[in-house]
């Protein structure tokens, strides 16, 4: 992020944070996010997604966008930026409208905030989910791969130990035919 980017975002924006790689990232870079957390992992990322859309809904976003790792393959992981736009009340009003014949328990209101609500929160889940997914995949293919170098560096040490084990075995013959000479 450039200069410039880094005021407005922290200057215009809510900004909150997912994980310690990037809550390490705002410390140096001298950024303070509005709200963090540190741990991400999968006891809590429905909790994150609740706290999350209901902070959204009160504080009256207009979208959330959220920056993170998706997988495009189990091998591959890709940067995703993902934008929920908040139903507008207006929007949801003129839907309630249509349905005035059935009688809701609560308030109008009420009942809104909670489709706004679960409609954010699932998004957000499903989000978060496919970046615990990516970070998943991700540490499976590095640990296959120090597996394998593993036994590459087995396979080679066996290599040079065999070739250093006859070239002694050659010198002791050699030495021993030299010998009887």
């Amino acid at each position: 992020m450039d200069e410039k980017k880094k005021s407005s975002y922290t200057a215009n924006n809510n900004i909150i944070i997912i994980g310690k790689k990037i809550h390490d990232y705002f410390e140096q870079h001298n950024l303070v996010p509005s709200k963090i957390f540190d741990t991400f992992n999968s006891n809590n990322f429905v909790a994150i997604a609740h706290e999350i859309a209901t902070e959204g809904l009160k504080n009256n976003y207009d979208q959330i966008i959220i920056y993170s790792n998706n997988p495009r393959t189990f091998f591959i992981q890709e940067s995703k930026v993902s934008t929920i736009n908040v139903p507008c009340k207006k929007t949801l009003q003129k839907i309630t409208e249509h349905t005035k014949k059935f009688d809701y328990e609560g308030s109008l209101d009420d009942l809104i905030f909670h489709v706004e609500t679960m409609y954010i929160e699932a998004t957000i889940e499903n989000i978060l989910f496919k970046s615990l997914i990516a970070e998943q995949a991700a540490r499976f293919i590095s640990m296959d791969n120090s597996n394998r170098n593993a036994e590459n560096l087995l396979h080679e040490m066996k290599r040079n130990y065999n070739k250093l084990r006859q070239a002694t075995i050659t010198r002791e013959l050699t030495d021993l035919a030299g010998d009887t000479v």
